[in-house]
């Protein structure tokens, strides 16, 4: 049966007043029906070729019950626990199930007697704030950090793609170059940064002494004019907290120092409660090593002008997310905080 035999002008009509369409198939079209007939008894289409997907509803609720199960397993672990193949695992896993790897945060461990004395502080902090609403714009955070020459390995992505395995090794200097620098923090820019070194520009140790001699040498000359109304936070460690440390702060901020043995009792580990550590060290470490500083020199002159560069814009927010802090430790009881997202 040839196809022009086929489409005539009656099947024309006959198709479009049955099927009550306005236009009938093209000839070729008909033709490949017809041959489709004779060659397979159907004119339906088959099935795509290629293996079958393996996200079926039966698949997507056995993959629900497994992360139900044990929200820690990798996707890897799922794959063999489910004898699925990888890549539709973590398909499953993020379109059918709308599921993200979120990274545990790393945070000291909080007896019941710090919750307790984070919580007091917070309390207390509070009753300072009711009684001086701008306390956000008079109170310096400050705290020492290291900055390594250079920075950090990423081992996760840290390869060697090669045929054969090179076998090789990144030597790193157990205690390689680095600079010990202080700043201080607070809504009006940063005081800082002040480099604990010897006399040929080399790290030292931050003891009492000569913790003292930068807060009368450097700290006191470089405070704002009238700083009576400032407070100053610190941290608990030793050359902090010891007497002539103590006594050298208490001449600069009069009954408005926040630290161990100070007039209002710092907390032990909180580096989430102090603007140093949860913004200035991130961002300055994220900045100073993007021209890939290969002396300390150098390095510290990317400290000293990315430090000067913070706006004080950036800083005001800085110190709303720290009064924001305080008042969800609060709520948390004293515990850590969750979800906080430090905006700029």
């Amino acid at each position: 049966m040839c196809c022009g035999t086929i489409y005539s002008d009656r099947v024309n009509y006959r198709f479009r007043r049955e099927q009550n369409q306005q236009e009938a198939p093209s000839p070729n079209a008909i033709c490949r029906c017809v041959s489709k007939w004779h060659e397979e008894g159907s004119v339906t289409c088959k099935k795509e070729p290629g293996r079958p997907s393996v996200r079926t509803p039966d698949n997507i609720a056995r993959m629900l019950v497994s992360v139900s199960c044990r929200p820690r397993r990798s996707a890897r672990k799922h794959v063999q626990a489910l004898r699925m193949y990888d890549r539709s695992v973590r398909r499953i896993l993020r379109s059918d199930l709308s599921l993200h790897p979120y990274k545990f945060q790393v945070v000291h461990a909080l007896s019941n007697w710090g919750r307790e004395m984070h919580l007091q502080f917070c309390r207390q902090f509070v009753g300072i704030l009711t009684e001086n609403p701008d306390l956000s714009n008079k109170l310096l955070m400050s705290v020492e950090a290291h900055f390594h020459l250079h920075g950090t390995v990423n081992k996760q992505n840290f390869r060697y793609w090669s045929a054969a395995n090179p076998h090789e090794l990144h030597q790193r200097s157990t205690y390689g170059p680095k600079v010990t620098v202080w700043c201080a923090v607070w809504s009006r820019g940063v005081i800082g940064p002040y480099f604990f070194e010897d006399k040929d520009g080399k790290a030292i140790t931050v003891t009492s002494q000569r913790y003292t001699e930068m807060i009368n040498e450097f700290l006191s000359p470089n405070l704002p004019p009238n700083n009576g109304t400032l407070w100053f936070q610190q941290d608990g460690t030793m050359a902090h907290t010891a007497v002539i440390s103590i006594a050298a702060l208490r001449r600069l901020f009069p009954q408005q120092v926040i630290s161990c043995f100070g007039d209002v009792p710092w907390p032990p580990r909180s580096p989430d409660l102090t603007a140093p550590d949860f913004f200035l060290w991130g961002y300055l470490k994220s900045k100073v090593y993007s021209n890939c500083p290969t002396d300390l020199h150098t390095l510290k002159e990317n400290i000293r002008e990315e430090s000067t560069e913070l706006s004080e814009e950036t800083l005001q927010a800085v110190m709303c997310s720290f009064l924001t802090c305080v008042h969800l430790c609060v709520e948390e009881g004293g515990g850590h905080l969750k979800d906080i997202v430090h905006k700029k």
